[in-house]
């Protein structure tokens, strides 16, 4: 399957780019050319499913404080900040294009100063933020 097909079923289904099911249902996607991978599962909200139990544990949970290493474009960042509406993210990615996505779909879900993005994780958490 290409990608334009990708794109074409994903645009068919998902028009407004909106996750459809648990855990982070409603939250507000990327543009598909800006971020495509895994996008039909995460749009279904069953992207690794094995994870449901521990996610669904932590959601049982108010958190002040996540941190997200390894962000990609922010499903998990966005999510969980959208979840959690008093919650920090702290989101790491050493890739410059994965954090600038990050940032965008913070924006889009309007949680972008509660998602605060870092290029480097290390043992004094002093990672570079980009804001």
């Amino acid at each position: 399957m290409t990608m334009a097909s990708v794109f074409a079923i994903c645009n068919a289904f998902f028009p407004d780019r909106i996750v459809r099911n648990w855990p982070f249902k409603g939250m507000k996607y990327l543009d598909f050319d800006q971020y495509h991978c895994n996008l039909f599962p995460k749009l279904l909200g069953s992207y690794e499913h094995e994870l449901s139990e521990t996610i669904n544990e932590i959601l049982t949970k108010e958190f002040r404080t996540v941190i997200n290493i390894g962000c990609a474009e922010g499903y998990y960042s966005v999510g969980f900040a959208r979840r959690f509406k008093s919650a920090m993210i702290h989101a790491y990615d050493i890739d410059p294009d994965a954090q600038k996505l990050c940032l965008d779909m913070a924006k889009i879900n309007s949680v972008e100063g509660r998602v605060i993005i870092y290029d480097l994780w290390d043992q004094s958490n002093q990672g570079n933020a980009r804001q």
